[in-house]
């Protein structure tokens, strides 16, 4: 309620399908679902079950272990939003090429397998 007495947004973290199913009688304006399961590992797939369940009308972030162009167009087509990236991928050397790589991903491009020999051609992949 302070948040938006303030005029800001909340963002609401979740880690289980039954929290999901309690953010959506929140008052919050976001759903952000957590990857990391019980074992301290990120699974996208936690993502992608919990949507199958729980289909919210509020913007979802997929938050952790977001690694590769798939990794987003599975999160996309299960229902998120956006996705968060870890400090450690955005504080990485060469992350400008790796957003750009990941960018692609969102329209269903990326680059060519040839990229690694300095060409910059791409494949649709759908």
């Amino acid at each position: 309620e302070y948040a938006h007495e303030q005029d800001l947004e909340t963002v609401l973290v979740v880690y289980t399908g039954e929290q999901l199913s309690d953010a959506k009688n929140s008052e919050a304006d976001v759903i952000m679902i957590s990857n990391y399961g019980v074992n301290g590992n990120a699974d996208i797939s936690t993502t992608a079950n919990m949507l199958s369940k729980n289909k919210t009308g509020r913007p979802v972030i997929s938050a952790h272990g977001i690694k590769n162009p798939q990794d987003i167009r599975t999160l996309l087509v299960a229902g998120a939003d956006a996705i968060e990236l870890s400090a450690t991928q955005v504080c990485a050397k060469g992350f400008e090429d790796e957003l750009e790589i990941l960018r692609k991903a969102i329209n269903g491009k990326e680059p060519a397998v040839a990229q690694s020999n300095g060409t910059n051609e791409e494949r649709r992949t759908d």
